[in-house]
């Protein structure tokens, strides 16, 4: 990404390639940056209701109950209307923790390959930090066991090259793309890149502010079950 004509050390690539290539299919304007958070908005809503349907095939109407239930929240209906990368990074997760539990039930490399796919991308929207999210969901996949999985799948399914296929493809996408912009740059500008990624705080002398993004970050999690946390109806339903 540029910044004023200048290559920048602190944006990842995903969004603006998001919006260049909206751009390219239907002419530069003003609406498709804005439709980008919406749009990826919606299609993580069909995600959630996947991934509820591979957890719990045996709920009939649990799609449609989990996706409800996100498409409701106070905290994420706001959160798709603004202009940011967040929500491409959290369809690039759910694509994730789709294809970790695909494979998991089926045993299929399709799956992890999928994940590790996404997951790359995910660290390209807001970088590394993303493992931070997928490390616990492969975690408890790697020991959960489905009842609709029989002992000898689950035996067979229960191996630790999905982790590492989903780890090697998503580490090799951020390397690959590092390597254009070492060939396109210089190599002070990618060692900058590399440590505005990996090591934020020691780039950018910003530890406090770190500390209160946070606690944002905590109160605003304290919010995304309103309003269906104090709403009694849905309770009763």
């Amino acid at each position: 990404p540029h910044i004023n004509g200048e290559p920048s050390t602190t944006d990842l690539p995903m969004l603006s390639w998001v919006i260049n290539l909206g751009w390219a299919a239907f002419g530069v304007s003003e609406i498709w940056p804005r439709a980008i958070s919406p749009l990826f908005g919606f299609a993580s809503i069909f995600m959630t209701a996947a991934i509820a349907r591979l957890l719990w095939p045996g709920w009939a109407g649990i799609g449609a109950l989990s996706g409800t239930i996100l498409m409701g929240s106070i905290v994420w209906s706001i959160l798709i209307t603004l202009p940011s990368a967040t929500p491409i990074a959290v369809f690039c997760l759910l694509v994730t923790f789709w294809g970790l539990i695909y494979a998991r039930e089926s045993g299929r490399w399709g799956g992890s390959i999928l994940a590790g796919i996404f997951a790359g991308l995910g660290m390209l929207t807001i970088g590394p930090k993303l493992l931070i999210y997928i490390l616990p969901v492969m975690v408890l996949e790697f020991f959960r066991k489905s009842p609709n999985v029989s002992r000898e799948a689950f035996e067979h399914n229960h191996k630790s090259w999905q982790i590492m296929t989903v780890f090697g493809l998503g580490i090799l996408i951020v390397i690959i793309w590092l390597v254009f912009v070492f060939i396109e740059q210089n190599n002070d500008y990618t060692l900058r890149l590399v440590g505005h990624l990996f090591m934020p705080d020691l780039f950018n002398s910003q530890i406090e502010q770190n500390k209160i993004n946070w606690i944002y970050t905590v109160l605003l999690a304290g919010f995304l079950p309103l309003p269906w946390l104090l709403w009694g109806p849905a309770w009763r339903a």
